[in-house]
Formats: structure tokens, sequence, C-alpha cells
């Protein structure tokens, strides 16, 4: 009788422990930000192709942004919304080098492709794909420097993007 309830005791506690994980593991966790990104580096558009990128996206940006200096670095990227209910993702990359060392993280430029301050709408089950470039460090406060480089020393991106508090999301 006593084994009886032990092992009754020892699955029902076996159980319980199972649904609590499946239970917590269905949560978001603090890596969950609502958005899957990809980036990678791409070399300089012809002044062609970033023309049609700007028309593609409407994006708001000055004349002369299908001239930019050489030592800008250039990225594609591909933003999907998978669960953030507002959509007006801020987005931030981590530049690396060949062996893995940080050159510099940069608040990415999606705003250019308006409205401007929010950028665009990136609604839930939807996504952007944009291919651009860093401005001027000088002019950007959300860029860090961690080594030099150059457009060509920078191997790969880390991106991610979270949504903006409500307050900020353009009404």
């Amino acid at each position: 009788m006593i084994r009886t309830v032990v092992i009754a005791l020892g699955a029902l506690a076996a159980i319980s422990a199972t649904l609590t994980w499946l239970l917590v593991s269905s949560f978001p966790d603090a890596s969950d930000t609502g958005y899957r990104v990809t980036m990678r580096p791409v070399t300089v558009l012809s002044r062609q192709a970033c023309q049609a990128e700007v028309r593609r996206l409407r994006m708001v940006v000055e004349a002369t942004a299908c001239s930019p200096r050489t030592d800008r670095p250039w990225f594609d990227i591909t933003i999907i919304n998978v669960h953030d209910n507002d959509g007006f993702p801020v987005c931030t990359a981590t530049a690396y080098d060949k062996v893995g060392h940080a050159l510099f993280d940069w608040g990415i430029p999606i705003s250019d492709v308006g409205p401007i301050p929010a950028g665009p709408p990136v609604s839930r089950g939807t996504r952007l794909h944009l291919i651009w470039y860093f401005g001027n460090p000088a002019d950007d406060g959300s860029y860090v420097k961690h080594a030099s480089w150059r457009p060509t020393t920078i191997s790969r991106y880390r991106a991610s993007c979270h949504g903006r508090p409500s307050s900020q999301v353009p009404v």
C-alpha cells in the first residue's frame, strides 16, 4: 500500500514537473523580441540599382543618397515581424571581421524607408527587405566603435530588432 502511494506521488510529481516545464517554455524569453532578422554585408549598389531600391521602398532620402562615399558599409537586411503588435521596429547591428572580432555597433537606418522618425510599419506577419548603407558615424549617436575597420573588413553582421513602446508608435 505504501509502495503504491509512493509510486503514485512520484508519478504525479513527474507529471507536474513536465507540465510546468511545458508551460514556462511556451513563454517568450528575454531574447524573443518579436522579430526575426537576417543581415549580411554587400558591395556598393550601382547608381541605377540604388535608385531602383529608393523607388521600390518609396524611401525618404536626399537626392545624393545614391552617390555615397565608398567608405560606407552596405548591408542587405530582412526583418520579419513574428509577433510584435505595433510593428515599428528599432534595429541595431554589430559588425564582425573574419576572425570574429566586433568592429562596431550601429543603429540600422530603417527610418530612411519612412515615415521619419518611426520608419516603416512592419505589421505582424509581414517583412521588410532593404539593401542600404550606414551613414557617417560622426553624425550618428548610435554608432559605437570597437575596432578600426573598412567596409571590406566586415565579414558578417549580427542584427536584432525590437518593438517600440506604444507611446513611440505613430498614430
